[in-house]
């Protein structure tokens, strides 16, 4: 079976195949972040003999899609040996992996590509995309000044401050979000020490958190890694806190979600470079559980026309208040291939572009004018 034992004898073996593959000069088998991964995770692995040739880890993820709860499954650490490499050993693996993700009632798989192309020979398709600001130290002299509000700066080794960032966290997933990871423990622990030398800040306004900035100083650059705000004064008043640092610091940066509008701050924009940049692909495993979170019009029905690797998928399906999303003879209204439904349930490209660049076919496009959630997507694996 290409699922492997998590004994010491294949966590040398993966750690070696890792190595190599990623360009690592030190053993990942004693450093804590590759073994919290290792723990949690499911490892698949192809041998030659008694010759670890490629591996995969797969970790299971909650995630938050339209206020109901789907398992999905992160796909990274894809490596193989090189002399092993074109031998088709990562394609027996995903194909397994997917499969077992299915068996276990999975219902999405996320990963960042290191080819796009490749991927999509399994059913993967590009969904979420950063919006990534570069600022300028002098363009926060246009920014808009905002008092109200206090500042508590700290880390997450504080015990109250990551309770409130956690919180606040978890709130923001309570609204319009969807293919946004829940983070479990073991995984917030594992991004604070990842990530090393990471600040907080944390916005109070009447002794309650409203908002929170997670940043690092690298140098002369200071690069936030995720900010959250509840309220108009958190979203200006964090701004503020990293314009702050415009004397000491020669650039700002901010891999953001693509709904993220923190120019909307600035009364120039003069200093902000703004770039859209691919970032995960998504699989759909199983479309009815998908399905079954989406705030879909009843009666309109969608056709799946081609899914290889999980063939469950293909089909007309449509919702009714009796059933839920099911199969149906009826003709679709929408129809494609599931690399463009991702795009649709999971990522966040209208309807209307699908269907004028040709990755989807319809003849009515009204139902959907609630599909519009966001993904508050910061996490990589």
């Amino acid at each position: 079976m290409p699922k492997i034992s998590k004994d010491n004898v294949n966590l040398q073996k993966t750690g070696r195949v890792v190595e190599y593959a990623f360009n690592k000069t030190y053993d990942v088998t004693k450093d804590a972040n590759f073994l919290s991964r290792f723990e949690n995770a499911d490892v698949y692995g192809d041998f030659v003999d008694e010759t670890l040739a490629s591996a995969i880890m797969v970790n299971r993820y909650p995630l938050m899609v339209y206020g109901k709860k789907l398992s999905m499954g992160g796909v990274g650490y894809v490596a193989s040996l090189p002399e092993y490499r074109g031998n088709g050993g990562i394609s027996r693996l995903m194909k397994e992996l997917l499969a077992d993700l299915h068996g276990q009632g999975t219902a999405v798989s996320n990963l960042a590509p290191f080819s796009e192309r490749f991927y999509r020979h399994f059913g993967y398709e590009n969904t979420i995309s950063q919006k990534k600001y570069d600022i300028t130290p002098a363009a926060f002299s246009n920014l808009i000044r905002e008092k109200g509000g206090s500042i508590t700066r700290g880390t997450f080794d504080d015990e109250k401050i990551s309770a409130e960032v956690i919180s606040l966290h978890d709130a923001v997933l309570k609204e319009n979000e969807r293919n946004t990871i829940i983070r479990e423990k073991w995984w917030w622990n594992r991004l604070d020490a990842y990530y090393a030398n990471r600040n907080i800040a944390v916005c109070h306004e009447d002794g309650k958190a409203t908002g929170y900035l997670i940043y690092r100083i690298s140098g002369l650059d200071f690069i936030i890694d995720e900010f959250v705000h509840e309220t108009p004064v958190s979203f200006r008043r964090l701004l503020n806190f990293a314009g702050s640092h415009n004397g000491q610091c020669a650039s700002f940066s901010y891999a953001a979600p693509v709904h993220e509008n923190i120019e909307e701050a600035f009364t120039e924009h003069e200093g902000i470079t703004v770039t859209l940049v691919p970032y995960m692909m998504s699989r759909i495993i199983d479309v009815k559980k998908l399905l079954d979170c989406m705030p879909i019009a009843e009666n309109i029905v969608l056709g799946i026309q081609e899914d290889a690797l999980c063939p469950w998928n293909v089909g007309n399906w449509v919702r009714d208040s009796a059933e839920g999303w099911h199969k149906t003879d009826s003709e679709p209204d929408i129809s494609g291939p599931i690399t463009s439904f991702a795009q649709l349930l999971l990522g966040e490209s209208p309807l209307e572009s699908l269907i004028s660049s040709g990755k989807l076919s319809g003849k009515r496009i009204n139902g959907f004018e609630k599909l519009n959630g966001k993904v508050s997507f910061y996490d990589y694996f």
